[in-house]
């Protein structure tokens, strides 16, 4: 193969990859808009927040979307949280919302390690959790790393 198309297929590779990333991030801009309304939890005496449903959500419901963010760790192998912000500022940690964290339900059985912090982008089936507080709103099901 001649110099010109390793060249071209080269900036191709650079352009896409960045053009995925890019959109991977801007994902997270479909949620922040997004309401919530508190939910009595007899069983604990208290409440819990679970987002309003609406027709936005409805409209990007079981669709295939591509975001990136931050690894945060939990004690389930096969489910990991991705956060839009590091772990210091994440939902759990920080002051952001609900709407900038999601559940990655990993299609693989087995999976690297990864470590808190780690960027990652992944792919899948967005499902809109909008009636159980156990869950977290946003979950990617048959979620696929992308590297």
């Amino acid at each position: 193969m001649n110099i010109a198309y390793r060249l071209m297929f080269a900036t191709l590779f650079i352009f896409s990859s960045t053009f995925l990333c890019g959109q991977a991030e801007k994902t997270w801009d479909l949620f922040k808009n997004e309401t919530f309304r508190d939910v009595e939890v007899e069983e604990f005496l208290s409440v819990a927040s679970v987002m309003n449903n609406n027709d936005h959500l409805r409209s990007i419901d079981g669709t295939q979307i591509t975001i990136r963010g931050y690894h945060i760790p939990v004690m389930e192998d096969d489910i990991i949280i991705l956060s839009k912000y590091p772990n210091a500022n994440c939902f759990f940690c920080g002051g952001a919302g609900m709407e900038s964290i999601m559940e990655i339900r990993i299609k693989a059985k087995k999976h690297r390690h990864f470590e808190m912090d780690e960027k990652l982008t992944f792919t899948g089936k967005l499902k809109v959790n909008t009636t159980e507080w156990e869950y977290v709103s946003l979950i990617l099901e048959d979620a696929v790393l992308v590297e």
